[in-house]
């Protein structure tokens, strides 16, 4: 494909931890942004990062697609993403959270070996498909913008089906590689994995 793009998703609220960032989150000796981060990385000469609102950072900064309504949900994320990235001169973007520490080191490889430039491509494990570990062509941009419009359309569960995204099987071991983090016992089990698994 085409030049391309890594970006990390920096989080919401992350209520049930307190409101501390989960990009800070220390697993191993590593924080979660890190290790995400080296995964895109490796594959990216530019990665940048998705927030809410405007902040100080040392990577290139996508702020959320302006909206009236409040709360949209990651799919303006998305929107802003693409316009960057077009506005960039790159055809397409990979997007991965922060909160996922065990992201595989192969996901741009198999989302680009199946991206045909028109329809995202994102991740499954076992019976669970993983929306926002995605490859999102430019292309897709205004077909995403019509979307949104419909609120109903707005969960990326939704999305992925009305835009027939592709879907890319990755295998799960003994931990699910896309493990996120959402609360307490979630930083305790991501601990013990990369204790036992040494990542």
């Amino acid at each position: 494909m085409k030049s391309g793009v890594g970006v990390i998703f920096m989080g919401g609220k992350a209520s049930r931890l307190g409101g501390i960032s989960k990009a800070d989150i220390c697993v191993g000796e590593l924080t979660c942004f890190a290790r995400v981060h080296s995964v895109l990385a490796t594959e990216f000469e530019t990665v940048a990062i998705s927030v809410a609102k405007p902040c100080n950072f040392e990577l290139p900064t996508i702020v959320d697609w302006p909206s009236a309504i409040d709360d949209g949900g990651v799919v303006f994320s998305v929107l802003a993403i693409l316009k960057w990235a077009s506005d960039n001169g790159f055809n397409y973007a990979v997007t991965s959270p922060c909160d996922t520490p065990f992201v595989p080191p192969d996901l741009t490889a198999k989302l680009c070996a199946a991206a045909d430039g028109i329809h995202p491509v994102i991740c499954k494990t076992n019976d669970r498909t993983h929306g926002l570990h995605a490859l999102w062509p430019c292309a897709s941009f205004e077909a995403l913008r019509c979307l949104v419009l419909d609120e109903d359309k707005r969960k990326i569960g939704h999305i992925h089906d009305i835009l027939n995204s592709k879907i890319i099987e990755f295998e799960s071991l003994s931990y699910d590689p896309f493990f996120n983090i959402n609360t307490p016992d979630d930083v305790i089990r991501a601990e013990a994995i990369a204790k036992e698994f040494r990542l």
